[in-house]
């Protein structure tokens, strides 16, 4: 099968992937920037970070129930509102 032939559903879904999980991924590259201004240690930042990820894989079942409750699109789109907002 060739990459080209997936529906546009897949792809929709890769895309999500990629910018969500990229902004997980690259706050360790702003862990010194936001350590200094806030001056607070690393330690600090790092429990943040655990905590975002523990609560990522706790809420998980719950955004599932919700997703066969009310359909996965208007999780996705709820969910990902929220996850802008939280970001700034």
């Amino acid at each position: 099968m060739s990459i080209f032939r997936f529906p546009p559903l897949v792809w929709l879904g890769i895309g999500i992937l990629i910018i969500s999980l990229g902004i997980r991924q690259s706050f360790g590259i702003f862990m010194m920037p936001i350590s200094d201004t806030f001056q607070s240690g690393r330690e600090f930042f790092s429990l943040a970070i655990a905590v975002q990820n523990l609560l990522f894989g706790a809420f998980q079942p719950f955004v599932g129930m919700a997703a066969d409750r009310f359909g996965a699109k208007r999780v996705i789109a709820l969910g990902g509102v929220a996850y802008a907002l939280a970001c700034t």
